[in-house]
């Protein structure tokens, strides 16, 4: 998989907003001392004046989660049928589409576009590229691959397939066959810029 965007940075968090160092126009600010640290032990003393909100985003599909496959409205998303890919030209792009955070219930209107996505038929696989928009900064990416349209888990005493979203369960599934159905779905974890799509200010700042 190839990643269009630009440098990563180690975040810090105040108040549930996360805050970054600039790569250009650094400005001088002093954090309260109860800022804590993102993961990474470095300590940065000059941070650029945006902050983010955290955010989970899937990429669009022509496939609800809740309209199509009947999970719940807090499990929303989408997955993205990709039809027959046998005989499909290297190379050939099979799928574009935007990728949204904070879209509960699927609904766009109240949510971010936070990127893009293309899909392409490269070296026989199915393959991605994930381009950043925005200024916003997604991470944790997890794909399901399959001929079901989500991982499929048993459930019950009956142990009854059930399809579910849940991101450590969307892998690339080892046992799929390009010659049936083949569906992707795509979720990240995202940091969207507060005042999206023009960040403001955060408060903090002294």
């Amino acid at each position: 998989m190839t990643r269009v965007s630009n440098a990563r940075w180690n975040l810090k968090e105040f108040e549930g907003k996360y805050y970054k160092p600039a790569e250009s126009d650094r400005i001088d600010v002093t954090l309260p001392a109860d800022a804590s640290d993102s993961g990474d032990e470095e300590t940065f003393h000059n941070f650029y004046n945006l902050c983010y909100g955290n955010e989970t985003a899937w990429m669009f599909g022509d496939i609800s989660f809740i309209e199509n496959i009947g999970l719940t409205s807090n499990n929303w998303g989408w997955s993205q049928y990709l039809e027959e890919l046998q005989g499909t030209t290297e190379g050939a792009v099979i799928y574009e589409g935007p990728i949204y955070a904070g879209a509960g219930q699927e609904d766009i209107s109240k949510g971010y576009e936070v990127g893009w996505a293309t899909i392409k038929w490269e070296d026989g696989e199915v393959k991605w590229d994930i381009a950043e928009a925005y200024g916003a900064y997604l991470t944790n990416e997890k794909v399901w691959v399959g001929n079901t349209k989500l991982p499929m888990v048993e459930k019950g005493k009956d142990k009854i397939p059930t399809p579910t979203n849940a991101p450590g369960k969307l892998i690339i599934d080892p046992e799929f066959d390009y010659q049936g159905e083949l569906y992707i779905a795509i979720h990240f974890e995202s940091y969207v810029p507060c005042g999206y799509p023009h960040p403001e200010t955060p408060d903090i700042l002294e």
